[in-house]
């Protein structure tokens, strides 16, 4: 919901619309008390959004990610559903015997 709401970072090209920001306030009524409500308020209001265009996305380039195998629990990924660089870090963790075994 932070992408059709203008006042958020999260929304670079300002849209808004009445009913994208009243479904905006209805979802923060009920969030975290009613997830069926939320998701049937969200699954309403896709078809709309998506009727808007709001933005056009252009395809993610190729790019490759590598790390040393004594990262434990890592699997490449960059973020966790959302732009949110390094969330990942609180998953993963150091094997210092591995790396000691493996001569570094």
């Amino acid at each position: 919901m932070l992408e059709v709401r203008k006042e958020s970072s999260f929304a670079p090209s300002y849209y808004e619309n009445p009913r994208t920001r009243a479904c905006c306030e209805a979802v923060s009524r009920v969030v975290g008390k009613d997830d069926a409500e939320v998701a049937r308020l969200r699954r309403d209001l896709g078809p709309f959004i998506l009727s808007e265009a709001v933005g056009v996305h252009m395809p993610t380039p190729y790019f490759y990610t590598m790390w040393w195998p004594w990262l434990q629990n890592f699997h490449g990924e960059v973020n966790m559903g959302y732009y949110n660089p390094y969330q990942y870090i609180c998953y993963v963790w150091y094997d210092g015997a591995l790396k000691k075994s493996m001569g570094y």
